[in-house]
């Protein structure tokens, strides 16, 4: 695979309203870095300002302490540069375009129509997941979960087709305490029975997983699916808030929630208009 330089401006120097960044509030934009992702090293060069905003490794690596702050170029061999990409769209945009890597998707959540195409929305979603994991980065995290649930609103039977090795690499990368592991399970458990789950390849899946999931399923089998299947409505159960900024990141989004809800309430009103 050929190195590709890349390049990214900043689109947008003021933070949405309501963030707070973690450091320097004002953003000179006067230092870049290199990174170089995957095991290709593909290169991204990209403001000091924005690496720093929410990443704590980042924060770390930019430092003078580190030999990679000195030489000013960090390598990530573990993210791969499509997943990289998609994190430096949303370091500078604060969304996730997954049209940015895959030509079928689309930016609201409600594409593609085939289940390959969900699958693979959610495997590069999950990918992003764990490389904020690796970044220490819990508000892009926070994003994918968002994203994730927006999916499982909006797609057929509420289920947000995850694919195996999207299941393997969470259950090998992350702890036991991991949002993305309960929204996986959570998922399952609402919208497959024994008999779908019966059909699957065991040999696919990691035993950790159908172990936690039969847990999972005791501990809630006194509930209805309603009340436990991922949803917009119910996003902040599935983030970590934590850091310095934490009551700003729940003020984030109790602001975010209030917003579907509203667009949600218009969108009824002109429905129940166009019937009158």
């Amino acid at each position: 695979m050929s190195k590709r330089r890349q390049s990214f401006t900043d689109e947008s120097e003021q933070e949405p309203e309501g963030s707070a960044p973690k450091r320097a509030r004002w953003s000179t934009y006067n230092d870049v870095f290199t990174i170089l992702a995957g095991v290709e090293e593909s290169p991204f060069i990209i403001h000091k300002d924005r690496l720093c905003q929410s990443s704590d490794f980042l924060t770390a690596a930019c430092s003078r302490d580190w030999k990679e702050g000195k030489e000013k170029t960090i390598r990530l061999p573990t993210i791969e540069s499509t997943t990289f990409e998609l994190y430096v769209e949303w370091v500078y945009c604060k969304e996730v375009n997954l049209a940015k890597i895959l030509p079928a998707a689309r930016i609201d959540g409600y594409g593609p129509h085939t289940l390959e195409g969900r699958a693979e929305e959610v495997r590069q979603l999950v990918k992003l997941y764990i490389a904020g994991d690796k970044l220490l980065d819990e508000r892009v995290k926070n994003t994918v979960m968002d994203e994730l649930s927006v999916r499982s609103d909006a797609w057929p039977k509420r289920s947000l087709c995850i694919p195996p090795d999207a299941i393997s690499s969470v259950w090998e990368s992350s702890p036991d305490s991991s949002p993305l592991r309960k929204m996986m399970l959570n998922s399952f458990a609402s919208t497959h029975d024994v008999s779908s789950i019966e059909s699957f390849e065991k040999t696919a899946y990691p035993y950790a997983f159908f172990y936690d999931l039969a847990i999972h399923q005791m501990l809630i089998r006194d509930l209805e699916p309603l009340e436990y299947r991922p949803k917009v409505d119910d996003h902040c159960f599935y983030h970590n808030h934590t850091g310095p900024d934490e009551v700003v990141q729940r003020a984030e989004c109790h602001r975010v929630m209030y917003k579907s809800l509203l667009s949600r309430a218009h969108l009824l009103e002109r429905k129940l208009m166009g019937r009158t």
